[in-house]
């Protein structure tokens, strides 16, 4: 359990952009943080240590002296607390390599896209180790260290005795964090939300870009509406995020360009140069995508309560084939929506 002390010791297990950005802002503050990434992160944080942006915060700058960077997992051994933060289709592994270093009283936060991460580290070492979180924000990897955060909204992790501590200190830290009792419906609207990354992924374009067209909303309106439907027959019920309420994003969506354009920065606030986690993971040439544990485990859970998903099936495989060759389709919205009319009548 931990306690009201002033330093925690924090583990990164995977420095990308999302560990990198949440790690940074808790170095900078001065508690003892240990990064863990590949030879090639840690020789930029040596290099550069870490630059930290914000479309609307002051930029911090983490020296390479103010934290800790290895490429073993081994030396997070005696952390307070690890946030696990690699991509959804790496988490038993990550499993794998925490089960011999956690300690009792280590708590994991899951930091990842998807819903079931957690219960595989769980399954893997212990529920009373894992504690559920969610991340709205888009962080996007620039180079020579550099992190900029493009969009809006705050860290949500479950409210416990045993995480208010951590909620306290990343408060402190700067960052915008709640503590919520409501995490695995709460992880189903962040899934919402991120099923814009395939789309995204798909277009080729930044998110707001992509967002810009109607033809691409619509597609994006048809996933969430299918979702939604799926969510209604597992008698699960997504809350707000933020300002943003998962029921009202589909007739949002399919608002005109005119209105669309002027509503939506009341809503949400985009950067205009941020882009997908899974867009950046297919313009770096990464083998796997987090396709499955976004839109494709709205289709798996579609098949178990017996609620049809063309829409997230078709979006899901062309994620797929996209990834095999490298690149990105870059599809227009209007090549989207043919597509889908054409999974949904013939089934392919």
């Amino acid at each position: 359990m931990l306690g009201s002390f002033m330093t925690l010791s924090i583990g990164i297990f995977g420095a990308g952009a999302i560990g990198s950005y949440v790690g940074g802002y808790l170095a900078a503050s001065g508690h003892k943080v240990m990064f863990l990434g590949r030879p090639r992160q840690m020789s930029s944080f040596a290099q550069h240590g870490l630059t930290l942006t914000h479309f609307d915060k002051p930029d911090i700058h983490v020296p390479s002296k103010a934290a800790t960077f290895t490429d073993d997992p081994i030396h997070l051994r005696g952390c307070d607390i690890i946030f696990v933060t690699v991509k959804s289709q790496d988490t038993e592994h990550a499993a794998e390599q925490l089960a011999p270093i956690i300690a009792p009283g280590t708590l994991l936060i899951s930091l990842q896209n998807g819903v079931g991460n957690t219960d595989i580290l769980a399954a893997k070492l212990g529920e009373e180790h894992v504690i559920k979180a969610m991340i709205p924000n888009n962080v996007l990897a620039m180079k020579d260290g550099r992190y900029h955060m493009g969009t809006e909204g705050a860290i949500a992790m479950e409210s416990t005795p045993h995480t208010q501590p951590l909620i306290d200190a990343m408060a402190a830290a700067g960052l915008d964090v709640e503590g919520r009792a409501d995490m695995p419906a709460l992880q189903w609207s962040k899934l919402i939300m991120n099923l814009s990354n395939a789309c995204n992924t798909l277009a080729g374009l930044t998110i707001y870009e992509h967002l810009r067209g109607r033809d691409h909303r619509r597609v994006l309106a048809m996933a969430v509406d299918e979702t939604l439907t799926v969510l209604r027959a597992a008698h699960i019920t997504p809350p707000k995020v933020g300002k943003v309420n998962p029921k009202t994003i589909p007739a949002l969506l399919r608002l005109p360009n005119f209105i669309y354009h002027r509503l939506m920065p009341l809503i949400l606030k985009i950067d205009e140069k941020a882009r997908s986690s899974m867009a950046q993971d297919l313009i770096h040439q990464k083998p796997l995508s987090e396709i499955d544990a976004l839109n494709g485990a709205v289709v798996a859970l579609g098949q178990k309560v017996g609620a049809p998903t063309p829409v997230n099936s078709y979006i899901t495989a062309q994620v797929r084939a996209a990834f095999k060759a490298g690149q990105s389709p870059q599809l227009s919205g209007a090549d989207m929506l043919g597509g889908i009319k054409t999974f949904q009548t013939s089934g392919i």
